[in-house]
């Protein structure tokens, strides 16, 4: 993916806008594999904090009856746009944020490959805050339209 951003070893090294880019483009791609798993937890998480009866026997029985229910698109991507809004931008400010950190950290004349596990662990957690904090309410509004089928 670097090489087709342009980046030569050695010679240009990615921005962090360009890194926060490709962050956004993975956190789309991701959405589309990720959605049916949300679907199903949200799912199970609904029912197991409900007094009602068990709507499903397990994780398999909730995922064989939501798709004989509802079938597959419209039931295991229920949300998905709710998710590409949640992904994309999430992603876009947490590799964003990430590299932002690291980068400064960086040693004159030094590479990002001379930082320490530290600075790797400061970054990741700023960007984990920024990633959430910014798109908690998506996530919300996400998980209420996973939990009620139409």
């Amino acid at each position: 993916v670097r090489k087709r951003l342009g980046e030569k070893p050695g010679e240009k090294e990615l921005t962090i806008f360009e890194l926060a880019c490709s962050g956004a483009v993975a956190g789309g791609i991701a959405s589309f594999f990720l959605n049916p798993f949300e679907v199903i937890k949200v799912q199970m998480q609904v029912m197991n904090s409900s007094n009602a009866a068990r709507q499903y026997n397990g994780l398999i029985d909730c995922v064989v009856q939501t798709v004989q229910k509802e079938g597959i698109v419209k039931g295991l991507y229920r949300g998905q746009a709710s998710l590409l809004l949640r992904e994309i931008p999430g992603n876009f400010c947490w590799y964003g944020v990430y590299e932002s950190v690291c980068f400064s950290q960086i040693p004159e004349g030094g590479t990002k490959r001379d930082l320490g596990i530290s600075t790797h662990l400061l970054g990741g957690a700023s960007a984990g805050v920024a990633y959430w904090t910014a798109f908690y309410p998506a996530d919300t509004v996400g998980s209420q339209i996973r939990a009620n089928p139409l």
